[in-house]
């Protein structure tokens, strides 16, 4: 007698998701700006004024919730983390500050 078993292999992958912009208008909704992301590891999340002033830095999937010195403008952001298997990952971009 003999049994078969067969095993279905899915790769493993990560990625990040990062919002365009954060609405901090105290009406409920968007109030924060938060990196989501899955099977990374020592994330570092800094966002810079147009001035390069880091404004909001972590190192956690926290939110940043720009206070009332932080004006509607655009503002740098850097992430950098660790994928799954052990490889460096960086991305940059921007986020708008609507009220």
């Amino acid at each position: 007698s003999s049994d078969t078993i067969q095993a279905d292999t899915y790769p493993c992958d990560w990625d990040l998701y990062v919002p365009t912009c954060v609405t901090h208008n105290n009406d409920g909704y968007n109030e924060g700006w938060q990196v989501f992301g899955w099977n990374i590891s020592n994330v570092v999340v800094t966002v810079y004024n147009r001035f390069g002033d880091a404004v909001f830095h972590t190192t956690r999937m926290e939110a940043w919730q720009p206070g009332p010195g932080v004006g509607d403008d655009s503002y740098a952001w850097r992430v950098e983390a660790i994928d799954y298997i052990g490889r460096p990952v960086l991305r940059t971009g921007f986020v708008a500050v609507l009220r």
